[in-house]
């Protein structure tokens, strides 16, 4: 579907319908957004134990987060690839999906996304977190990819897409879907393409593309914690990124 029309001299990512920086993330009594989690500049820990505590303590509202992942969407909207909506778009529709399911049959007990799969796997269900974990690997995939592609102005969107994948959702997959993903990133639109369709300023641009992707750094960094170092909660096959 074609993307949004952007307001006269912005970018496509201030019509977005909720960025990641508003994203609400409970920590303790009280209530703060993964843009002030990206303000404080706290480093992730390395150790086992204490990033398992640190993801626990960073419990993300289930709503926002489900609703910044519809959001992102629409990016690949502006990418304008069927190749990129098959493999991608429709990926993250489908496990955010999965999760709003579990989310409306027991909103008591999913406030958070770590609830939500701590409390349906004490159900003895599986679907909304194993749909949880594709959906953090699909998100870092694709936070990698625009990173790259951010940081480095004069390489194509091909090669970002390509180089993302080969240290993320491939080592996930089968050989039948890297063969179809290898094929899809030779099929993405030229960069001049897709940053003019995010908006004409090419530098406000890519500042607002900065700015979008730092929080969602900051959580998805916390979901992957949570997901590698809780043994009860996501079985290992699942952990591998």
């Amino acid at each position: 579907m074609p993307a949004p029309p952007i307001p006269a001299g912005g970018t496509l990512l201030q019509v977005l319908k909720q960025p990641w920086s508003e994203v609400p993330i409970k920590q303790g009594d009280k209530t703060v957004t993964a843009k002030d989690l990206v303000a404080s500049d706290a480093p992730e820990p390395s150790d086992l134990k204490a990033r398992n505590r640190w993801s626990k303590e960073r419990l993300i509202s289930t709503e926002e987060f489900l609703q910044a992942c519809e959001s992102l969407t629409v990016i690949f909207d502006a990418l304008a690839s069927q190749a990129l909506d098959k493999i991608v778009k429709a990926d993250i529709l489908a496990n955010v999906g999965k999760l709003r399911e579990r989310y409306l049959a027991a909103p008591l007990e999913s406030a958070t996304v770590q609830e939500l799969c701590t409390n349906e796997i004490k159900a003895k269900a599986f679907k909304a977190t194993e749909g949880f974990v594709w959906l953090v690997r699909t998100l870092n995939f694709t936070l990698l990819s625009l990173k790259r592609n951010v940081s480095d102005k004069s390489e194509e969107l091909s090669v970002s897409f390509k180089q993302a994948y080969e240290v993320s959702l491939s080592s996930a997959h089968s050989w039948l879907v890297k063969k179809g993903a290898n094929l899809a990133w030779a099929a993405v639109p030229y960069r001049a393409s897709f940053y003019k369709a995010m908006g004409e300023d090419q530098d406000l641009v890519h500042g607002h593309l900065e700015s979008y992707l730092a929080p969602l750094e900051k959580v998805v960094q916390i979901l992957r914690a949570f997901i590698e170092t809780e043994e009860d909660i996501v079985p290992k096959k699942f952990k591998q990124f």
